[in-house]
């Protein structure tokens, strides 16, 4: 998902997502299984324009709700059927959520490098209690509450290998202050049990051209029963902004024996607060969709 800021859209934002899924056969050979596309258009937080391809679905009705605050609720009543077939097209709306927040952070870092005074820490919103790398006692905060600037910022190689071009869907060439967040989910079959390997990253241009920041950036592996049933859980933290992010998989155990199709509702009841960290719980409800995935394996 592609976040760009046009000159002249007065601070709004415009906000591409591509999604596909594909089977790798044994001699390596790709087999297209379905494609989708959204195009998004935010002030702030707030859509005032979204479509979708490849769904016969009228989202004009998501207009002018706030992506974090209503929008997943409002595409789940007027959509179900997407979610339980864990459609593309739901996956992409659902990461409109937590994409909409994090890309902020392009523009903040532009300007920090034109100015390095003009986004001093705090003071700020308060963010103690918001996820574990800001739980109470976190050196990621100042005192009251706000946030430290993140002291981890890193240059990132490129995604797609030049010896398997097709790992990636196509990623758009963007100029300019650009975010991006990008997800790669793959099953395999290992007897009777799933493993399941996803790599999630957020990042950000930067003003040199050709060069991307990472800002969070998670590896996980998850084994799993014929049924579901999720048997080990290991998760690989990359770039983070704060040292306190590395905390995040401690909680993870908590979902050993729930269902992979019942993540998205576990996630949010197991691991809010200072339990988990916002990006890896992204990261672990989109694993909801891996059993419509693991029926269309041979």
């Amino acid at each position: 998902m592609d976040v760009v800021w046009p000159e002249g859209r007065d601070g709004g934002s415009l906000v591409i997502g591509k999604g596909r899924d594909a089977l790798t056969l044994a001699d390596f050979s790709l087999v297209p299984l379905g494609n989708a596309a959204m195009r998004s258009i935010l002030d702030g937080r707030t859509v005032t324009e979204i479509s979708l391809s490849d769904c016969a679905l009228d989202t004009a009705q998501l207009a002018g709700i706030d992506a974090g605050g209503g929008l997943r609720k409002a595409f789940d009543q007027l959509f179900p059927d997407e979610r339980r077939r864990g459609s593309l097209c739901h996956l992409l709306v659902d990461d409109l959520a937590g994409t909409s927040l994090v890309s902020k952070w392009t523009p903040n870092y532009w300007k920090s490098l034109a100015d390095p005074s003009s986004i001093p820490d705090g003071p700020g919103r308060k963010m103690e209690g918001v996820c574990i790398g800001f739980r109470p006692g976190s050196a990621a905060l100042l005192p009251g509450g706000a946030r430290r600037q993140s002291p981890n910022v890193v240059r990132l190689p490129p995604l797609i290998h030049a010896d398997d071009r097709a790992g990636w869907h196509e990623l758009p060439m963007a100029t300019g202050m650009h975010f991006r967040r990008v997800r790669r989910v793959d099953i395999w079959r290992d007897g009777d049990a799933f493993i399941v390997d996803c790599h999630f990253q957020d990042s950000s241009s930067a003003p040199d051209a050709g060069k991307r920041m990472g800002i969070h950036e998670y590896g996980t592996r998850v084994v799993a029963e014929a049924d579901g049933i999720i048997r080990s859980i290991a998760v690989t933290p990359g770039t983070l902004p704060y040292a306190a992010c590395r905390a995040a998989p401690v909680n993870m155990d908590i979902l050993l024996g729930t269902q992979l199709a019942r993540l998205r509702t576990s996630v949010m009841t197991h691991l809010k607060g200072t339990a988990g960290c916002t990006h890896l719980n992204d990261v672990m409800r989109s694993l909801a969709d891996v059993p419509a995935l693991a029926r269309r394996l041979p």
